[in-house]
């Protein structure tokens, strides 16, 4: 079982890996615009938690990586979508959501599902936040960018591939700590194909940074 997470894991970080090495290129070149800034330091936390939980997989219990990670990825999450430049209502939202989930994850942490638990409450919950986020970019660019082909904006491909991993994580999270108290091993077996969720993840992001469009500098903010 050690070795087919060590497996998945790897897979998943020579993912994150090509990701970053494409966004840093861009980056170096002066190519990148504010939001995929904002996703290579979400691709970068998400390599580091995935090189963290690797390095201390063998320690009784390494779930509080998570406590301090979710409330950091929810928080760039919520930036990535600001500078997308939706309508200033939902931009206002967003911001009002940030400090409320960042409170409910401290309590939630501190009081309920403690740093040696599956903080699946807060995850849950992020998850919710976050696919919210991308229907309301999905039904700002069917409205607003209507003339403009969806396949050719890199912003759908990385708000689909958000969605994806969101709506799996969503599920997998919802079960997972009643699966422990079954069994283990079922609930790492299903940890394991949450994975599949990640790879698809990256794959959309590959395929949005590799856009090559003057729509990269248009509809967001810088």
């Amino acid at each position: 079982m050690i070795r087919d997470m060590a497996l998945v894991s790897f897979i998943y970080v020579l993912f994150l890996s090509l990701n970053l090495v494409f966004l840093s290129f861009k980056w170096y070149h002066k190519t990148l615009v504010i939001p995929f800034k904002i996703l290579t330091l979400l691709l970068l936390l998400a390599l580091i938690l995935e090189l963290c939980t690797s390095l201390f997989f063998r320690w009784s219990n390494n779930l509080f990586f998570y406590h301090v990670y979710n409330p950091i990825e929810f928080v760039l999450f919520s930036l990535f979508f600001v500078n997308l430049s939706m309508s200033s209502r939902t931009n206002k939202l967003i911001y009002v959501n940030i400090p409320i989930f960042l409170l409910f994850a401290l309590i939630s942490s501190v009081f309920i599902q403690k740093i040696d638990v599956n903080n699946s409450y807060v995850i849950t919950v992020e998850n919710l936040f976050i696919i919210l986020y991308c229907l309301s970019y999905l039904r700002h660019i069917n409205i607003y960018q209507i003339e403009d082909r969806a396949e050719r904006n890199p912003f759908f491909w990385t708000t689909i591939g958000i969605l994806f991993y969101c709506t799996g994580s969503l599920f997998v999270e919802g079960f997972l700590n009643l699966l422990q108290d079954i069994s283990r091993d079922t609930a790492k077996f299903y940890y394991q194909i949450s994975f599949l969720f990640k790879y698809v993840m990256c794959i959309m992001f590959l395929i949005g940074i590799s856009i090559r469009k003057h729509s990269d500098t248009l509809h967001t903010k810088g």
